[in-house]
This record gives structure tokens, C-alpha cells and sequence, in this order.
């Protein structure tokens, strides 16, 4: 049965009040939840390192975070919500996969990769059936236009780096 059957079929049941999430799945969907809070809200490292969810940053933004050169523009403030609202995305969808039976090899393992003497780090969020997954949030809009026919579209107009990412996570994984 594949992942998204098995989702759509926990939902109807929930649903129809013909399935319960165990109190298990509750505590760990709460775990989530305060790790996404803490990640966002709580000061970080400013140590400049080119992680495998980077590489698709625009090389000029990369060479300036490097230099700690000032940006010519400040962060929106809303920013860090749209990251939060990605953690909680992400916490959702595990904690679905668990409660609908998906049988989850790994979640959340640090991979590193050895490029040209390169050490590039990163960080993945599932592996399922031997596959590696990368869990996004997005707007209706790039839902729509962007990512309507799964990993083709995603391969197609990749305009963050997410198949250099997750090409990165698999090699390292191997």
C-alpha cells in the first residue's frame, strides 16, 4: 500500500470517528511542536557553514553570509513564522505517517558527504521504503503551479536546490 493511500485512508477513518490517534502519537506530535519552537526561537550559532539544505542559495547570498557582509535588505518579520509554520507542517505529516501505520526506517538523521575535501552536512527528514523524503510546506498557489505533479515538477522548475538536496541526503545515506 503506498504512503499517500495509507494517509488518505487514516484521514477517512478519523473522519467517519472510525479511528483514534494513540496517546503515543499525541506525545510525540507535542515533542515536535516544542522542538519547533525552540529551533525558531532560540538563538543561534552564526558560524557560517554550507549545509546540504543551502545549496540551492543564490551563491552571492552564500559568499556574503560568508564575509558577514551587512544585507542590503532587512528579514520581514514574519519570517520566522513561515519557518515555525514549516516545523509544525512537518511534525503533522510524521505524526500522521506514524498514526496511519507507515513503517518509518529513519527521521531526522545527520548524513555527511565528502565533496572534493568538502565536508557538506545535512540533515533529512524521512526515510520510508528505503526512499529519502523531504517534507515542504507551501502555498495553494506553488501547490498549484509548481508542484501539481509530485517530484517531476519539483525536478523541473527547482529553483531552491530541493533535488540537489535530497540527491546530497541519498548519496550520503547511500
Amino acid at each position: 500500500m503506498t504512503i499517500l493511500l495509507r494517509l488518505k485512508q487514516y484521514c477517512s477513518k478519523a473522519l467517519a470517528g472510525e479511528a483514534a490517534i494513540s496517546e503515543e502519537n499525541i506525545e510525540y506530535f507535542g515533542e515536535l511542536c516544542k522542538q519547533a519552537i525552540r529551533k525558531q526561537f532560540t538563538p543561534r550559532d552564526k558560524e557560517f557553514k554550507i549545509r546540504m539544505s543551502q545549496i540551492g542559495k543564490d551563491i552571492r547570498e552564500q559568499q556574503g553570509e560568508l564575509l558577514n557582509l551587512p544585507k542590503d535588505e532587512e528579514m520581514e518579520y514574519n519570517l520566522i513564522l513561515k519557518f515555525l509554520f514549516g516545523d509544525l507542517t512537518e511534525a503533522m505529516v510524521m505524526t500522521l505517517l506514524k498514526a496511519s501505520g507507515v513503517q518509518i526506517e529513519e527521521e531526522q538523521k545527520a548524513v555527511k558527504l565528502d565533496i572534493a575535501g568538502i565536508e557538506l552536512e545535512g540533515t533529512y527528514d524521512v526515510k520510508i521504503n528505503n526512499k529519502i523524503y523531504d517534507i515542504k510546506s507551501c502555498s495553494p498557489y506553488a501547490f498549484s503551479n509548481k508542484f501539481e505533479r509530485g517530484f517531476a515538477d519539483v525536478e523541473r522548475l527547482d529553483s531552491f536546490g530541493y533535488t540537489t538536496q535530497l540527491y546530497l541526503y541519498s548519496q550520503a545515506d547511500k
